[in-house]
Order: structure tokens, then sequence, then C-alpha cells
């Protein structure tokens, strides 16, 4: 059965290697990632793609070991991840298509989704947005596969 790009098998695991944001917002770390999912013989990659504005207020606190991670804001913290942009995602799904790597980002903002569309043959639902009826209208509008949290396989 197919989900856009990505097969779910019948005979094994569907595995999507989960990268995030732990790229650190470096390309190189990013392709890195990319190319140590496609040998380990995963079926897709994930990234997340977000602007702090629309995920966390401005005074939210850190909810994380401040021992290991000094920033103290939810805010700055994701605001040192947005730079990532667009061009860097669509030279990803480039390099995954090469790869037969199924490209998936799950995008936090519903502002976003036009923008990501063309790079996407299906969307990711973050499970903390699995009540968020605008990110989801317009994910709806796409008609394109949905793959919330819990039918990930």
């Amino acid at each position: 059965m197919k989900f856009g790009n990505l097969t779910i098998h019948y005979n094994k695991p569907t595995i999507i290697a989960e990268a995030g944001v732990n790229h650190n917002c470096n390309f190189n770390l990013a392709k890195k990632y990319v190319n140590l999912a496609k040998n380990s013989g995963v079926d897709a990659i994930k990234f997340q793609t977000y602007k702090a504005e629309s995920l966390v207020a401005e005074n939210s606190p850190s909810y994380w070991d401040n021992s290991r991670e000094k920033t103290k804001s939810q805010f700055q913290l994701f605001k040192r991840y947005e730079k990532f942009n667009f061009d860097h995602y669509y030279k990803l799904k480039k390099l995954c298509d090469k790869s037969k790597l199924s490209f998936m980002t799950t995008v936090f903002d519903h502002n976003e989704i036009d923008k990501y569309d063309p790079i996407l043959d299906l969307y990711k639902i973050s499970s903390s947005d699995i009540t968020n009826i605008p990110l989801l209208r317009k994910i709806g509008t796409k008609k394109k596969f949905v793959c919330p949290l819990e039918l990930q396989l």
C-alpha cells in the first residue's frame, strides 16, 4: 500500500527515520542524515519545519534539563532551529528522490503549508497538533495522504 511516495510494507516494518531538527541548521549534517538513513535501509526520513512565533509564546519556560541545554526559553531555543528554510528542504527532497528515500517534514504552521506542499507527497501530523483545527483544515485542502503519529508504522 502507498501513502503518497511512502510504501507501507506487508511483510516487514515501514521505518521512518526521525531527523527532526537534530541537524542544528547545518545543511551538510542534514545531508549526512539523509545518506545515513538511505544506507540503513529505512523507507523515509522526517524533518520538522516551524516558526517559533507560531509554535510557542515568547515567555514559555524551558521543559528540558538545563544542565545539558542552557537555553531557558522555548521561544529562544525554537528560534535557533528555524533558520533552516524552504530552500534547504527543497534540496533535501531532491537528494531523497535521488536516493529513493521518502522525504517528510512535519509542518507546524498552517501559514507555511502552501509553501511546503509542492515538496510533500504526504503530511505527518505532530501529536501536539492532532487538535489544531486550522492546521488540519489547511492540510485537508491539499487532498494528500495524512500520517498522524498514531498511524506511523
